[in-house]
Parts: C-alpha cells; structure tokens; sequence
C-alpha cells in the first residue's frame, strides 16, 4: 500500500518573489507541483502552494511519522530562508484524490 502526502503552506509577510525559492527546497525532498492518475500520462497541476508526494511503505513507516518528518522539514526549509508561514501536512493511504475545473 502506499502512501499519499498533501503540504501546503501560507507565508506570512513575504514578497511574491520568495514562493519559486519555497518550492525549490521542497523539491529537495520529493515534493512536487503535479500529479498523475495510475497508468495516466498526462498531469494534475496543484493549486498554489499544495505540494504533493506519493510514498510506498517498504519501509513500514506510520503515517504520522511521514506527516512528522515531511512537517518538520517543510518548516525548516521555510524557516531557513528567514521566512515565516502557516504549514498543513496530511498523509493517509488508502487514498484517492480527484480535481475539476469551475467556472462562474
């Protein structure tokens, strides 16, 4: 089975300018802008700020330690860029995820 972890964040009085310097570190680990459906070639772009990593569990590590681990290297990225923010980590499995486009 594996794994689905959602991170998104608010920074708190930062330029627009520091946002492509915010996804350049969680790219370092794994986190990623778009996803894609099983056997899909085509992606999903995220919503601004929504970050996405699928895990297998090989390594049998909970959910809550994933959430742990991802939290607190999100924050210490954010954290070392001298920046502050508001993060929201959520994983689980089994999950399923869906978008759709509106249009008012």
């Amino acid at each position: 089975m594996s794994l689905l972890a959602i991170v998104t964040f608010d920074l708190h009085g930062a330029a627009p300018s520091e946002y492509p310097r915010v996804k350049r570190k969680l790219a370092n680990f794994g986190l990623k802008k778009r996803l894609s459906r099983k056997g899909a070639e085509s992606q999903t772009v995220l919503p601004a700020n929504t970050f996405a990593r699928k895990l297998n569990r090989k390594n049998k590590k909970e959910a809550s330690a994933v959430r742990d681990d991802l939290r607190d290297r999100t924050c210490g990225a954010i954290a070392s860029l001298g920046l502050r923010a508001t993060v929201f980590v959520a994983v689980g499995g089994p999950w399923a995820w869906g978008t759709r486009r509106v249009s008012g």
